[in-house]
């Protein structure tokens, strides 16, 4: 069986014994030489789900791993504690 996805309205679909209801978006295992199948792929509603295969995990250089981290400035302490348009701080 090839896994396919879906996309078209919600279908009833009997292959053999079996009953599957397709819905919009999501992805079914089902046998490529059945004949309902092959109807649905011609139409272009079941299209074939292809695994890419993923590119094996890079280790990062020891540089990257030793670099300092960047630490996000402090507040200056004059400017702590006071409030936008307050004339007594002399903020207009």
């Amino acid at each position: 069986m090839k896994q396919y996805c879906y996309k078209g309205p919600v279908t009833a679909l009997q292959i053999g014994k079996e009953s599957v209801t397709l819905v919009s978006g999501a992805c079914y295992p089902l046998p490529e030489d059945h004949p309902k199948v092959k109807k649905l792929v011609g139409l272009g509603h079941l299209t074939e789900q292809v695994e890419k295969p993923r590119p094996a995990a890079k280790p990062e250089p020891a540089s990257a791993k030793e670099a300092p981290v960047a630490e996000a400035p402090a507040a200056k302490p004059e400017q702590a504690g006071k409030k936008k348009n307050d004339p007594k701080n002399g903020n207009k």
